[in-house]
């Protein structure tokens, strides 16, 4: 299935606890160390068998991430309701929402899109959405 293996969550947690959390942190105004890995899963796109895309939806957590794994694919990104931006990180790079914001992942045309989804929770708000409202 999509979901990682436990020890890959816990090595995915220490590196973020370590060099993303903090940032992250700072960046909608919470206390230093009150983000916590909720959940993690890769998810995987293939043109070829006709799994091109996410509905739009909210994410459970406070905060998402999105990291592209791979190469080699035409389209894809994640396109953010009212904007109707579709946003499209390089390989390896890290794409941070509010994760009550309304997205999809874009279709992709050709290739496979292999993703990796990071979901936060604070141990010091209940919902970052309300101070992503500017």
């Amino acid at each position: 299935g999509p979901f990682l293996e436990p020890s890959c969550r816990r090595m995915l947690r220490r590196k973020l606890a370590r060099l993303l959390l903090p940032l992250v942190a700072g960046r909608f105004a919470l206390p230093p160390g009150s983000l916590r890995v909720r959940d993690a899963v890769v998810l995987r796109y293939d043109a070829a068998e006709r799994a091109t895309r996410q509905p739009f939806h909210r994410d459970e957590g406070l905060v998402s991430f999105n990291v592209p794994l791979s190469r080699g694919f035409e389209g894809g990104g994640t396109c953010f309701e009212g904007s109707g931006a579709v946003l499209r990180p390089p390989q390896g790079r890290l794409l941070c929402h509010a994760s009550g914001m309304r997205h999809a992942g874009h279709a992709i045309s050709r290739g496979v899109r292999w993703v990796l989804v990071v979901f936060l929770v604070s141990t010091r708000a209940p919902q970052l959405v309300r101070r992503c409202s500017n």
